[in-house]
């Protein structure tokens, strides 16, 4: 991998990537299964489908992986960040078992594809470490508890920084950008079609049709939506997933200085690491956290904080950072995803809130979804199914949706300040329109709808990534209001350049 002395803001993934050319769909067409989204989640769908022998369609809005796949820490591991006494407190002890054993195999079908299509990622097992900076360990003896509860064999360790940390062995990691374009690969050389820069504007479930932002269609017995944020679903499930921004920050540490595992502490919002070979003298130490709900600012610079925190924790002094990137990370009110039938359609699918674990989500989405195609069953289809509701998870769902009820309070609040100073952004009141005003670094004002064009919410400003997010369900718009994230799936409404609302 290239060196880098200064700071790249995108993902160390996509840094140095050869991009293939793209081939978008530019007439109607007809198949078995058509998947919106190209994704880990889409890709694993498609490649068990086709290798049954069914006719695929794999439509991304952008190139294969660019979504929140290219965002990704690329931890995989079946060591839920939410930690298994939680989940077996929500759902029981035995779909908690499902949920360790779900991502378990996950890990081991994205190990056995690679082996299958030699797919060169990096891949490697390694030990994951869960750790806590507090003196009292009560999370850590719940979880090791939770764990050997659910058939997990974990065992305390003493870590020379860290302390005590919970081991749990055989967890994994892998380049999610390479082993991505090796499953398109197999995807296309078993027949199945895979097309980039086709945004779906709409889906017709009367008609078994997906219509494209080019007007073409495709019409198919079966249609699955696997675009992370869901673009297509009801307002129902849109109070069941906070979206959240993660920040992550690669620093340059000397070779082989820091024990090459997956780590991950208690805090919250809590922190997660891993190792990325970088040259001949040098690794990537990739950290992330610094979590916070779209829509809110972030506290400080996330990535300093990052930094900060990873020097406080690691013998890395010295080490800079190199990359910098965020991802979007859907929290489910009961900690499993929304995998499975699309309570629109029978012959619809659907696959949302990764939780933070979207790789192994993603791959379950593939055993899972393909299952219910082929044979109308799947053993972990009743715990990700996505009309459930636990009746414990009903006090998360109520605080979700007061927390998305920010957006729209903002109506009733004028917004009568000063344009906004250079490298800064503000909503502004002309009349009775609330418009969002960005003044860029060469002095010019960028502006556009402040109003959401999903569900009506006002967006705010992140200063950090510079984009208008939407507080109410986590769509977010570059200064310009072109769309970054649904469930949004239109760019804003711009006033034209010759508009006087505003000078």
């Amino acid at each position: 991998m290239k060196k880098n002395k200064l700071v790249v803001t995108q993902s160390l993934w996509r840094d140095n990537f050869q991009e293939k050319p793209c081939f978008s769909l530019n007439e109607d067409a007809e198949t078995d299964v058509c998947i919106v989204g190209g994704g880990i989640a889409g890709l694993s769908i498609a490649y068990q489908l086709v290798l049954a022998g069914k006719k695929v369609i794999v439509l991304e809005r952008r190139k294969v992986g660019d979504g929140e796949t290219g965002n990704t820490s690329a931890h995989l591991s079946y060591a839920l960040d939410d930690r298994f006494y939680e989940i077996e407190k929500m759902h029981g002890k035995d779909k908690a078992k499902l949920a360790a054993q779900s991502h378990k195999e996950a890990i081991d079908w994205i190990e056995q594809v690679i082996q299958t299509e030699q797919i060169d990622c990096e891949f490697k097992r390694i030990p994951g470490l869960l750790f806590t900076l507090d003196s009292n360990k009560t999370e850590l003896n719940k979880e090791y508890g939770a764990a050997h509860r659910v058939g997990i064999k974990v065992e305390f360790l003493k870590e020379k920084e860290l302390g005590k940390s919970l081991v749990f062995h055989n967890q994994a990691r892998f380049h999610p950008k390479k082993y991505l374009r090796g499953l398109a690969e197999a995807i296309l050389r078993l027949g199945g079609n895979i097309y980039e820069q086709s945004a779906v504007m709409k889906i017709d479930h009367s008609k078994n049709e997906v219509i494209l932002e080019n007007n073409k269609k495709v019409k198919a017995s079966y249609i699955v939506t696997a675009t992370n944020a869901q673009m297509f679903s009801g307002l129902s499930m849109h109070f069941k997933i906070e979206p959240n921004r993660s920040y992550v920050v690669g620093l340059k540490i000397p070779k082989n200085s820091i024990k090459d595992a997956l780590y991950w502490d208690t805090a919250d919002p809590y922190h997660y690491v891993r190792i990325e070979e970088y040259d001949e003298a040098s690794d990537i130490l990739i950290v992330g956290g610094e979590d916070h709900r779209v829509g809110l600012s972030p506290k400080g610079n996330p990535f300093l904080r990052l930094q900060a925190w990873a020097k406080s924790c690691f013998p890395i002094a010295n080490a800079e950072i190199v990359y910098q990137w965020s991802g979007q990370i859907l929290e489910p009110v009961d900690y499993m995803a929304y995998i499975g039938r699309n309570p629109k359609n029978d012959k619809a699918f659907m696959v949302t809130g990764d939780s933070g674990n979207g790789l192994t989500h993603g791959t379950i989405a593939g055993m899972l979804i393909s299952d219910l195609i082929l044979t109308g069953h799947n053993q972990y289809e009743a715990l990700y199914k996505v009309n459930r509701l636990p009746i414990r998870a009903i006090k998360s769902l109520l605080a979700n949706a007061c927390s998305s009820i920010i957006g729209y309070i903002k109506y009733l609040i004028p917004q009568w300040s000063k344009m906004p100073s250079i490298g800064e952004a503000k909503v502004i009141q002309a009349g009775f329109k609330k418009v969002a005003v960005y003044r860029d670094e060469n002095n010019r004002l960028i502006k556009c709808s402040a109003i959401c064009n999903h569900m009506g919410a006002i967006l705010s400003w992140n200063p950090i990534e510079k984009t208008w997010d939407c507080p109410a369900h986590g769509s977010r718009f570059d200064c310009d209001g072109s769309v970054i994230n649904g469930p949004a799936s239109k760019k804003l409404q711009c006033p034209s350049a010759s508009s006087k609302t505003i000078a």
